[in-house]
């Protein structure tokens, strides 16, 4: 994802969605990425998730389409972890999406905030089910007191 992101090298996009295809639930109705500032799309040179979202989209013949606009707020990238999951961004529905099962395509889950906002978001907007799929994962922090797996403790 980081050679994605920062040096737009795009040779993975495709089997990176064949593998997330595989991951799709049975009953999905429509795909959907949780969009990017203007801004920041801008500096990247697109928006990564719906890159991802669209080729998921064309190997499993479901449709992608954008239904989310980005409200105002601050930035993820940079924030604590606790202030993420306190205050994820905020998402504005584009259209009604009665009964509609939806799955959003995301590249990277740092703390779940934006897939959850996302996800209340399209629910809100009427959709019966949401699904979050993402090509990685950021690991859970150590807790307290605990270096690592090979600490002893």
């Amino acid at each position: 994802m980081l050679g994605i992101k920062a040096r737009h090298e795009r040779s993975a996009i495709g089997w990176l969605a064949d593998g997330l295809s595989l991951l799709l639930p049975s009953e999905v109705d429509l795909l959907t990425w949780p969009p990017t500032s203007r801004a920041r799309a801008a500096r990247r040179g697109c928006d990564h998730a719906r890159l991802l979202a669209e080729a998921v989209g064309r190997r499993s013949g479901i449709r992608a389409h954008a239904t989310l606009t980005r409200g105002p707020g601050p930035a993820q990238q940079g924030r604590s972890r606790a202030d993420r999951v306190a205050t994820g961004p905020v998402f504005v529905p584009l259209f009604a999406l009665d009964g509609l099962a939806v799955v959003v395509v995301d590249d990277v889950v740092t703390t779940g905030a934006t897939l959850s906002s996302a996800g209340r978001t399209l629910m809100d907007a009427g959709a019966v089910r949401t699904h979050g799929l993402a090509v990685a994962a950021t690991p859970e922090p150590p807790a307290p007191g605990h270096s690592g797996p090979h600490s002893g403790n």
